[in-house]
């Protein structure tokens, strides 16, 4: 197979080296140029359980940065397993790693997935359709091999939607929302075995932080972390008790937070990428703060998302050659501060 980079024609070896995450951060841009004579690939990480989140993002990010100079790098690869639920979350993130290389004015550089069983012609022709942002290639033991052409409608047969993809992950949509919750997790309370999310979510109904492969529904807060997903669920559980402390406190699993300030206040703050929080969620935020009785929830609500939040959000980005035309910027540190008293 022949492709064609940078105005270059590239022959693939029939054996390319991958440099691991660790190795890139430790051992520097020097050793690796002196020791990388020929071709190579990346590897920016695992993505598994069906989690796409900021942490991964700003991992896979922070390693695209700091390869993404090498001359005879040829991709930067995701490890991936192949069970149908996990499917779209790779999808997100080669569609969000190729917009996060275009949004910084990088060089075209292609992302792979890196296969430890058989492709079948199924999942192959699912990376391809309904996206702009197609896998670029697969890696399977130090070698390269490509999709097959992307034409064709989405696999039919397949148990999970083909037509929705999870949101890209925003740290600073998440820290927007946090910044007006009136009740949230105690963070010594959360741990690796942590799990309040199920009791909470069986009360209220917590779509914005749940996501649903089979029917293709994804919450704009699901790729938030650990702490902020279980404090949006305990603060609907709180509200949709009628705002009882003891329905926030609940034997120490969480505290109140202290502060006077109107929902349109929040949204006129400013992150650090210089979006405002009503642009990180156009929706009506009584939706993330209000809780509702899950029962009660119907299968048109749940669709009423805005599915375009994320092309919104990357429209000034590419429009603005890199730059941003904003001048308020949203001190973060504020927002720890409202959420450690």
């Amino acid at each position: 197979m022949v492709y064609s980079t940078n105005g270059s024609i590239f022959n693939p070896p029939e054996l390319i080296p991958m440099l691991d995450p660790k190795t890139v951060l430790d051992l520097g841009r020097k050793v690796i140029q002196s020791q990388q004579q020929g071709y190579f690939v990346v590897k920016l990480g695992t993505i598994a359980n069906s989690t796409w989140d900021t942490q991964l993002y700003e991992d896979f990010t922070t390693i695209i940065d700091n390869a993404h100079f090498f001359p005879t790098l040829v991709g930067f690869v995701i490890e991936a397993s192949l069970e149908e639920h996990n499917l779209p979350f790779f999808k997100a993130a080669v569609r969000d790693m190729k917009k996060y290389l275009v949004r910084n004015r990088m060089r075209y550089i292609p992302i792979g997935l890196e296969l430890a069983s058989h492709l079948d012609t199924t999942v192959d022709q699912y990376f391809a359709c309904n996206t702009l942002y197609p896998v670029d290639f697969y890696f399977s033991n130090h070698g390269l091999s490509f999709p097959s052409p992307r034409s064709g409608p989405c696999p039919e047969e397949m148990s999970i939607c083909t037509s929705s993809l999870p949101h890209t992950p925003r740290a600073s949509r998440c820290d927007c929302i946090m910044s007006a919750l009136r009740c949230m997790i105690n963070p010594k309370k959360v741990n690796q075995e942590f799990n309040e999310l199920e009791r909470l979510c069986d009360t209220v109904y917590c779509g914005s932080i749940e996501n649903d492969v089979k029917q293709g529904r994804y919450g704009i807060f699901a790729s938030c972390t650990k702490l902020q997903r279980h404090s949006i669920a305990l603060n609907l559980y709180y509200s949709y008790n009628g705002n009882q402390a003891s329905f926030c406190h609940a034997g120490g699993l969480g505290k109140l937070i202290a502060h006077n300030y109107s929902i349109e206040n929040y949204q006129s703050l400013y992150d650090y990428n210089g979006k405002s929080c009503r642009q990180e969620i156009m929706d009506d935020w009584d939706r993330y703060l209000v809780g509702r009785e899950r029962k009660k929830i119907t299968s048109g609500e749940r669709d009423m998302v805005n599915e375009d939040i994320d092309n919104e959000i990357e429209t000034p980005f590419i429009n603005s050659a890199g730059r941003t035309d904003y001048t308020g910027i949203l001190n973060m540190l504020m927002i720890l501060v409202i959420i450690s008293i």
